[in-house]
């Protein structure tokens, strides 16, 4: 069964589905089933401006010699998911160098966004995770946040705050 996301409200006794999600539950829930539910908390539309904004800024510091590399901060965001680890990694074996290097860039073309590795004739493709609502919860976006962070502080030459600090300083 494919999660459905349902909002609940807990009533003092138990978790009451929302009006709105009440033919979900009946279609997709079984009377008398256990099932698990895992607390999925929103996160703040303030942490996700600051990190889209601070992406930006820092995609606007970047060294010289890195400008070309990354077009837009799309690509530094997503470059920066993938050396944190918040990607999936693929390896394709060709018979040759020269075939891995043709794959590589027809992957480059197919999946701009994909970081890709040439070693001999083997292709490895790191795709970045999603950081959408529905594919990161409070939590793991912080953790994500915060990685992206270590790794562009350390590409522009800053030191990286921790996020301590900055709600500290934000709160001056």
């Amino acid at each position: 069964m494919t999660a459905a996301l349902v909002l609940f409200t807990w009533d003092g006794e138990a978790m009451q589905p929302g009006s709105r999600f009440a033919k979900v539950c009946d279609e997709k829930f079984t009377v008398g089933e256990v099932y698990r539910m895992e607390v999925n908390e929103a996160r703040s539309g303030q942490s996700h401006r600051h990190y889209f904004a601070s992406i930006q800024e820092m995609w606007e510091n970047l060294p010289e010699d890195q400008c070309d590399r990354f077009p837009s901060p799309e690509h530094l965001r997503k470059y920066a998911l993938c050396r944190a680890g918040y990607c999936t990694s693929h390896s394709i074996v060709l018979a040759e160098e020269a075939d891995a290097k043709d794959t590589a860039r027809a992957i480059r073309e197919a999946a701009p966004f994909s970081v890709l590795t040439v070693k001999g004739n083997v292709v490895q493709i790191f795709a970045p995770a999603s950081q959408s609502l529905k594919a990161m919860g409070k939590e793991e976006f912080q953790k994500s946040k915060d990685a992206v962070f270590d790794v562009l502080a350390k590409m522009i030459g800053v030191k990286q705050q921790s996020t301590g600090q900055m709600a500290e300083e934000y709160r001056r």
